[in-house]
């Protein structure tokens, strides 16, 4: 039996030594491959950043052809913004390219090529512009209709296409490697992970079947363990008559310590009023204390809106408060598969807390074990035959439940006990872990709804942000084709008509494109990316320009417009074209809200450390209740929803904090608003 022992101890030992072996060998192999996986994935995300370069080199000298041609043939400066930026966008692109590409000579010629036909594309689009400013469209004419910046592009886009399709080809190459040193990984991992399982299931068969032999040495001891009973049973008969002896002995001394009984019995009684009182006392203590952890838990599980921390949370505080030794909370598939709930990482977790020393361990988990269940219910979560193997041993009938209930009735989950550390559980305690449950519900209810408003704000700002961008291109094609038409159009033309449209396409492209600006401005706001570039500026002259460019729309309206300025201003810190849009938008929204006849004051106050203006109306004024919402995006009151697109305010906040400024309103109804805001001095 001992030899037997001994060489399945050692083939255990062996198979062991082996298992952990290849465990080693699969890791190293496994990190080997997922090195090369890595390496490969490095190099298809250098060449898509060549690719990202190149197109921003194409779109750079884009940008410059057509501003330069917009602006020659609209003779509009808002044409000059994307051709100015052009010449430093296409030498930081070509940079990043060089630096991308300086270990392939192919590619460094070709940017070579590259340099010196943007640099001539460049100079072609500065001749235009140049043409245009001195006066001679004529000869900017001329040099657009013989095609030679076309042919330029042309080649450009070229040079950049044969780079293009190098990098495609490189990238094609390096995407293979990736999939097949992932595909490499994957196999070493599985094949080292089913030997290791077979390895272990033949360990496991011997523990079984040392575990039978030792049974049956254990049914051998029992059987001469009841021969030696029956043969103490016979000496207990001949030890009966001593023990007869004895007990008249016993009798005797009973009765010498019958008085001594009855005063330890009222000594007794004196302790056990004194023991009730000490438990009133120490229940009160209690309670106060479990009032307390109750009021701590609520402010942890409310800290926080992921849902995976919070549930741990609550589980771990139900197991503290209650003093048990397990517990868990488990959700139902429903709420794991909800589309609500997705993407909060519900997923499988389990911690475990050493007691102080001479204690049991302590497990806290939470876990969804209701997957398989058609109908959730307390009943069928607590008494569940497929319960975590962590709770084996646990006395089933020291245990507690509370469910998860959601806003609408539903059935979420629920948190289980086991085995109180002292005593069972109570009514008491049952209305503890009640509170807990419908803390940890609202909770989860509140992490739901917050995904949910954070996923549809991301949407909407990404929807616009790329409707914005992509609307850009085509409203200035529609721009230019009007100015182009009606330049070339005759002065006196009897088609009245055809002229009118033309204008009327005009302005809708203006408006269009006012309208992709602010889009844009909002995109630029919400992502802290606001680009201001501040210098000193007359206020004086800030301000006449801005009343300038709103009079010929007040007197449409007959309003009048007036601006009060103090004496002795001295300059502000700011972006002029940025501020003029401040007064745009401030000005635009007091002349369409000011009705015919009504006054409208632009004022400018010098205060010690900063420059006031406030732009007032004689307008119905603002409801108390929508001044809060005024410079929120997109907000409008349903009066007016019509009116605009509820973009212009927040923009005006955005550009004024932008200039570390501060904006407000105030208002009474029927007594007009007053739209106020600061700059810094320069």
């Amino acid at each position: 039996m001992s030899d037997g022992f001994g060489s399945s101890l050692r083939a255990k030992i062996t198979a062991g030594l082996a298992t952990s072996l290849l465990v080693l060998v699969v890791g190293g192999a496994s990190y080997f491959a997922m090195g090369r996986s890595t390496r490969a994935a490095s190099l298809v995300a250098h060449t898509d950043s060549v690719l990202v370069e190149r197109e921003r080199v194409l779109s750079s000298l884009k940008d410059a052809e057509t501003g330069a041609r917009g602006y020659m043939i609209t003779n509009d400066t808002l044409f000059l913004a994307p051709y100015k930026g052009a010449a430093a966008e296409f030498a930081e692109s070509l940079g990043q390219l060089r630096r991308l590409t300086s270990d392939n000579r192919v590619q460094q010629i070709r940017l070579d090529s590259v340099e010196s036909i943007g640099q001539e594309s460049l100079r072609l689009s500065n001749q235009l512009v140049t043409l245009r400013q001195t006066g001679d469209s004529v000869m900017g004419v001329s040099l657009l209709s013989t095609g030679e910046s076309r042919q330029v592009m042309d080649h450009a886009r070229s040079v950049l296409a044969d780079m293009e399709a190098d990098e495609r080809q490189l990238l094609a190459r390096r995407t293979q490697i990736q999939r097949e040193s992932t595909l490499l990984a994957g196999t070493v991992i599985i094949l080292g992970s089913a030997i290791a399982f077979l390895l272990s299931l033949l360990v496991n068969r011997g523990i079984r079947r040392d575990v039978i032999e030792q049974e049956d040495q254990r049914e051998l001891i029992e059987r001469q363990a009841k021969k030696l009973k029956e043969q103490a049973g016979e000496l207990a008969k001949q030890l009966s008559e001593s023990r007869a002896l004895a007990a008249q002995l016993t009798a005797t001394n009973d009765n010498l310590q019958a008085a001594s009984i009855a005063t330890g019995e009222a000594r007794r009684r004196a302790e056990v009023a004194l023991e009730h009182a000490s438990e009133a006392e120490r229940e009160q203590a209690r309670l106060a204390r479990q009032n307390a952890a109750l009021a701590e838990a609520a402010i942890e599980i409310n800290s926080t809106l992921a849902a995976d921390a919070m549930l741990q949370v609550a589980t771990e505080n139900a197991r503290r408060i209650l003093h048990a030794r397990r517990a868990q909370t488990r959700l139902t598939e429903e709420t794991l598969s909800s589309g609500a709930m997705r993407g909060l990482s519900l997923q499988q977790a389990a911690a475990i807390w050493h007691a102080a020393e001479h204690e049991e361990q302590e497990l806290t988990s939470w876990t969804d074990v209701t997957m398989e269940m058609k109908v959730p219910s307390i009943e069928r979560l607590a008494d569940a035959d497929d319960v975590d193997t962590l709770v084996r041993g646990y006395d089933p009938d020291n245990a507690i439940a509370a469910p998860l209930v959601g806003r609408n009735g539903r059935t979420l989950g629920v948190i289980q006990l086991w085995e109180k550390k002292e005593g069972r559980f109570n009514e008491s305690d049952e209305a503890v872990l009640t509170q807990l449950a419908q803390m940890c519900s609202v909770a989860l209810e509140n992490a739901r709804l917050y995904k949910a408003a954070q996923d549809a704000t991301r949407a909407r700002d990404d929807l616009v942000a790329i409707v914005s961008h992509d609307l850009r291109n085509p409203v200035h094609t529609i721009n230019m084709a009007a100015a182009f038409l009606l330049e070339i159009a005759p002065p006196v033309d009897r088609r009245i008509t055809s002229r009118r449209q033309l204008e009327v396409i005009q302005r809708a492209a203006h408006r269009a494109n006012r309208l992709i600006s602010d889009l844009l401005d909002v995109a630029k706001i919400q992502a802290g990316g606001l680009a201001v570039e501040p210098a000193p500026i007359d206020v004086p002259s800030l301000v006449q320009e801005a009343v300038d460019a709103a009079t010929p729309l007040a007197s449409a309206k007959q309003l009048r417009v007036d601006r009060v300025i103090s004496p002795e201003f001295r300059p502000v810190c700011a972006d002029r074209d940025r501020v003029l849009q401040v007064f745009g938008n401030l000005l635009g929204n007091a002349i369409k809200f000011t009705p015919s006849g009504g006054q409208i004051i632009v004022t400018a106050d010098s205060e010690p450390t900063q420059a006031h203006f406030c732009v007032s109306d004689t307008g119905p004024g603002i409801p108390p209740e929508h001044v809060p919402h005024v410079f929120d995006r997109y907000w409008q009151a349903k009066s007016t929803a019509k009116l605009g697109t509820g973009l212009g305010l927040s923009i005006a906040k955005g550009i004024v904090e932008a200039h570390t400024g501060k904006i407000w309103v105030e208002s009474e109804p029927g007594k007009g608003a007053s739209f106020n805001f600061t700059l810094p001095y320069a």
